[in-house]
């Protein structure tokens, strides 16, 4: 192909393909300079503008509405300072918790142990004076005051009725954006097979505040398991919405059931993902998610 014949999106993307096709050992150590969780497109709502954007690097696609396959979901947690010491401090939790099994955030039986940045402007809650300013220091969350409801308050110096904790506990989605293809011959429901939206490669992370979303992840599975669907063989639409609760807005999700993928793309492409997925949250189950990764 000449030059002069790059006319059409079409024309650029065949020869994108072509030069990913011919990519060899210099681009693997390329690759291995860059921090593996900045190769992930990463999706975060805009409580302003309703919006859901898909980032990596300086590309940046907003839409009001996305349609997506859950292939897993890990919990996290992220202790920040308060608002008004954000800039100061950077992007870093003052503790948090990498990748894990919810099930270790149940009450009553809770086993999670988050990691806290010793540091001179937040002190650990049972300090002693036994570790120095910088280091790590592994804490069990059921002990943590800052773990308990209605802390959040106090945390951030407020006097407001919100009844949340000032440590954010979230659910990391790895998500496969999907497109909607054929609708189903279902009596009563618009429901449509879906197929992988090309804008991602493989996978999407999407964190999201279980506080404000509770409603909308336990719809996620009560969806999937009223129809006998599994969850990744499952396909919703999501969309947004702007909140408002004691003093503090955020944006939460909307989710409806949409449709089903096929089975060749379950099969030849979820299947595989959901493989994927384990292993890279095994590999970074103790990276520090930055602010870059949070919710809003």
């Amino acid at each position: 192909m000449a030059e002069n014949e790059l006319t059409t999106a079409a024309d650029v993307n065949g020869l994108m393909e072509f030069y990913g096709s011919e990519a060899g050992e210099a681009e693997e150590r390329f690759r291995s300079s860059v921090s593996e969780m900045k190769l992930v497109p990463k999706l975060k709502m805009n409580k302003d503008t309703l919006d859901t954007a898909l980032t990596l690097g300086d590309t940046n696609v907003s839409r009001r509405q996305w349609y997506f396959t859950f292939v897993d979901v890990f919990g996290t947690r992220s202790l920040w300072p308060p608002e008004k010491d954000k800039t100061e401090w950077g992007k870093r939790p003052v503790c948090s918790i990498g990748f894990t099994d919810p099930n270790t955030f149940r009450n009553g039986s809770e086993t999670a142990s988050g990691k806290w940045l010793i540091n001179e402007s937040y002190p650990h809650p049972y300090d002693r004076g036994e570790v120095k300013v910088g280091d790590m220091l592994s804490f069990e969350c059921k002990r943590c005051p800052w773990n308990r409801f209605e802390s959040r308050n106090e945390w951030e110096h407020k006097d407001s009725s919100s009844k949340a904790k000032a440590c954010n506990e979230s659910r990391a989605f790895f998500v496969r954006p999907m497109v909607r293809g054929r609708q189903l011959p279902i009596a009563n429901e618009d429901i449509f097979e879906f197929a992988p939206d090309p804008i991602v490669d493989k996978f999407a992370l999407m964190n999201v505040s279980m506080g404000t979303n509770r409603g909308a992840i336990e719809e996620i599975f009560l969806k999937s398991a009223a129809r006998k669907i599994p969850v990744p063989a499952a396909v919703f639409k999501m969309t947004i919405k702007k909140n408002d609760s004691g003093g503090f807005t955020f944006a939460s999700m909307v989710i409806e059931f949409a449709g089903i993928v096929s089975r060749d793309t379950f099969v030849n492409i979820i299947k595989p993902l959901s493989k994927e997925v384990r292993e890279f949250a095994a590999r970074n189950s103790n990276v520090v998610l930055t602010d870059d990764d949070i919710p809003i």
